[in-house]
């Protein structure tokens, strides 16, 4: 994990560094910033609106500890790279913008070299949440390999025209090749290798919604975690620098990434059943 507390109260040592170390999270790469206090968020749960919840949020560290400098940018994708980068919007926008154009450039790079596969550039995951005003320029997009939204998120990001298109499945259509068309490279992708599969993945079946915090962030978890175990897979199969193959193309676009969907929703729909945020994560023996 990558991120930063501040050193005015002592939530990361009594209660934030605790947590995480139990939960095995390496936080070695969290820095203490002096001066500022640790981002708090005060979640407010509607119970009579089926657990949805407003947040208000003072950044604190989140801000000051996280600006765009390069030592951060070096602890993101120096080596050993990791498989998969997740990257949020509750740090600076300038920060996010220039981890992914770094991402960018280091995938161009490794492509030039020959370095192939999972053994090549890391997996982008792109989280836009909250969604930045305005969206984010377009040259980013091509470093993303995931971007993940929710209906709010997509409708501040999509363009107004396409949001506003009445019929379902026109609107969804419409607004995939849009994010799409931004992140195609097409000095490296043949038009001929692309996989498109657009399709519906009900949310799962609860009892009861009891609290929706923290339900984006389990999504998010739930699928990255499945994106990291396929990588894995590939090095098993001795096929870390080797690149996918139409029907391995086929295979991942079409049934591995809707498997890592379902996955994300079942950690989901058990995280809304329980009261709290980090509480109410699964592990993996609960999906």
């Amino acid at each position: 994990m990558i991120g930063a507390v501040g050193r005015q109260d002592s939530y990361f040592s009594t209660l934030l560094k605790p947590t995480l170390e139990q939960s095995g999270v390496d936080i070695a790469r969290i820095r203490e910033v002096d001066g500022v206090h640790t981002g708090i968020a005060v979640i407010v749960v509607d119970s009579s609106a089926g657990g949805e919840n407003r947040i208000l949020l003072s950044p604190g560290a989140n801000y000051a500890g996280m600006q765009p400098t390069a030592d951060l940018f070096d602890s993101v994708l120096s080596p050993p790279r990791p498989d998969v980068v997740v990257v949020q919007a509750e740090i600076p926008l300038t920060t996010v913008v220039e981890v992914l154009r770094r991402a960018g450039r280091q995938k161009e790079q490794l492509r030039k070299e020959g370095i192939k596969g999972v053994d090549g550039a890391v997996e982008v995951v792109f989280n836009p949440a909250p969604a930045p005003a305005g969206g984010l320029p377009t040259d980013v997009y091509a470093a993303i390999d995931h971007l993940i939204m929710n209906e709010t998120e997509c409708d501040l990001m999509a363009p107004k025209e396409l949001r506003d298109i009445s019929e379902p499945e026109e609107r969804r259509g419409q607004i995939a090749n849009h994010f799409h068309s931004l992140g195609v490279r097409k000095a490296q992708d043949d038009v001929k290798t692309w996989i498109r599969c657009i399709n519906h993945i009900p949310a799962a079946k609860v009892e009861k919604v009891v609290d929706t915090t923290g339900a984006g962030d389990t999504f998010v978890g739930g699928y990255s975690v499945q994106v990291a175990r396929w990588r894995e897979q590939r090095r098993l199969l001795g096929k870390a620098n080797e690149c996918l193959t139409d029907d391995e193309r086929r295979e991942r676009y079409h049934k591995g990434i809707e498997e890592a969907i379902r996955w994300a929703v079942r950690a989901s729909a058990q995280c809304v059943q329980r009261q709290g945020a980090m509480d109410s994560i699964p592990w993996k023996g609960e999906i």
